[in-house]
């Protein structure tokens, strides 16, 4: 699944719980990266010509790390029940928590345990076989880029993802004035989102694919805006920026690979 011995599950790293995942020790070509798949269906009723379309129920596959422990000079060492202990309670979550493999540590994935099997000899050294549930078929490349706005400024982003499908992005904003804040994407020509009633100081955080506006309490501010919500096409894009504010662009930009 991934070569590199080191990786960070739920922004702890391998190397801070003393293991290591391992691999095939073979010649053989070993699955790589995760597999993608889409399950397609067919429709004949158009004019008796064959028509192909995504099933909507889009399946991931389960993916396989062997995890091992070592001392500092990655020598296996035996499990004791305290280290088992603390490696389920690190691993095993309720909900799906970034992995970052030392492979690129650019892409983040979104996993979940599904299964642990303790593979031991009698000396208790060996393996812990886990098995993931990946949240989608994609990594995801994280961007934040931070800009201040004085009056009106051009600010270019790129979309890192290599899917054909506009994203929306988090957009945390604070006024430096009481004035009106409008945010267009101009590279497609689309929609301004005016943003009219905002205080000094006040920050809200719009995220344009949920379509929600809050406050830094949790509060719903939806009536500051008109929901003209802003989308990325794949490259560059430029943002067109009016009034005077901090702005924090958030994206996990999805990457099949």
């Amino acid at each position: 699944m991934f070569v590199s011995e080191h990786f960070m599950f739920d922004n702890i790293s391998s190397s801070e719980k003393g293991v290591i995942s391992v691999t095939q020790d073979s010649d053989v070509l070993n699955e790589y990266g995760f597999i993608y798949s889409e399950e397609l269906e067919i429709d004949n009723t158009y004019n008796n010509n064959p028509y192909y379309y995504s099933k909507s129920d889009k399946s991931t596959e389960d993916i396989y790390i062997n995890l091992c422990r070592v001392d500092n000079m990655y020598n296996p060492i035996e499990w004791d029940d305290y280290t088992i202990e603390d490696i389920y309670s690190w691993l095993i979550k309720k909900d799906f928590k970034p992995f970052v493999s030392d492979d690129n540590v650019e892409l983040t994935y979104y996993l979940k345990v599904k299964k642990i099997v303790k593979k031991f000899n009698i000396d208790k050294k060996g393996l812990l076989e886990i098995t993931f549930q990946p949240y989608t078929n994609y990594s995801y490349r994280k961007l934040k880029k931070a800009v201040t706005i004085k009056k009106n400024r051009e600010v270019t982003v790129t979309n890192y993802s290599n899917l054909d499908t506009n994203y929306a992005p988090i957009l945390e904003i604070k006024n430096l004035s009481d004035e009106d804040i409008t945010v267009e994407n101009i590279t497609i020509k689309s929609e301004r989102l005016e943003i009219a009633g905002l205080k000094l100081n006040e920050k809200i955080i719009i995220d344009n694919l949920m379509y929600t506006v809050l406050d830094e309490n949790k509060n719903n501010r939806f009536n500051l805006v008109n929901r003209k919500w802003i989308e990325l096409k794949k490259g560059e894009n430029t943002l067109k920026f009016t009034g005077n504010c901090e702005v924090i662009i958030n994206a996990e930009y999805p990457i099949a690979r």
